[in-house]
Order: C-alpha cells, then sequence, then structure tokens
C-alpha cells in the first residue's frame, strides 16, 4: 500500500482552516446582527464586529513563541479544545451584548494561537519546494 501523499496527510489541517475561516465570518456577521437585533448604538455595533481582532493581532505575536515550545499538535489541540468551549458559552450568553463580545475577545485570542500553528505545521510537513509552495 502506498503511503499518503502529503496533500493528503494534510487535508484535516486544510479541513480544520477552511471550517474555521467559514465560522469566524459567521460568528463576526451574528454578533453584529445580535446588535442591531437589541438596538444598540453604532459604536457598540462596530466593536462587536472588530472584537475579534482586538485580540488576535496580539496574540499571534506572543502566543507564536508558545506554540515553538509546546510543539505545533498540542497546540492546535489545546486550540480546538477551547473553541469548543467559548462556542458553547458565546451560544449560551447570545442574547446579551457582553457575552458576545467577551466570546469575540476569547475566540480572537484562541485563533491568535490557533492559525499560525497551522500555517507552521503545513510548512513543516511539506515536504518539497514544490509541495511547500502548494500548501501554503
Amino acid at each position: 500500500m502506498a503511503a499518503a501523499s502529503p496533500r493528503a496527510r494534510l487535508f484535516p489541517l486544510f479541513f480544520l482552516a477552511f471550517t474555521g475561516d467559514f465560522l469566524l465570518s459567521t460568528m463576526i456577521v451574528a454578533s453584529t446582527l445580535v446588535g442591531t437585533y437589541q438596538h444598540v448604538d453604532g459604536w457598540v455595533i462596530g466593536l462587536l464586529g472588530s472584537a475579534f481582532y482586538m485580540t488576535y493581532a496580539p496574540s499571534a505575536v506572543f502566543l507564536g513563541k508558545v506554540s515553538d515550545r509546546i510543539g505545533r499538535r498540542n497546540s492546535i489541540m489545546v486550540c480546538a479544545a477551547g473553541f469548543l468551549g467559548v462556542s458553547f458559552l458565546f451560544m449560551a450568553s447570545a442574547r446579551s451584548v457582553v457575552g458576545v463580545f467577551v466570546g469575540e475577545l476569547c475566540v480572537g485570542f484562541l485563533n491568535g494561537f490557533y492559525w499560525p500553528s497551522i500555517e507552521a505545521f503545513i510548512s513543516e510537513h511539506s515536504t518539497s519546494e514544490a509541495d511547500h509552495q502548494v500548501n501554503v
């Protein structure tokens, strides 16, 4: 039996990356709709739409070093569990603008740990420069 190609081995990560981005986009739209539904001011709706990025940018810089220390797989697994927990809490508090805001902040923080780890893992497991260009 032939060994799986690098692309086939990395399919679960490609799937996680796609679904993560899709769900993130959906979450940002949903959070602004919650604010609109609750008739909050426009600046609050703007905060809801940008809350994810408030924590994503700084956490990506600092948590990349943590991912280097504990390993890519471990950091991806920790973040996946964190996403699951935050998602449950986010759905439970979707009626509260504050709950939605805190959920967005938490997801941004976790994604700052998760996304660079996925990119590095794919890059490290590309077997050749041609694979690297296709995978990344």
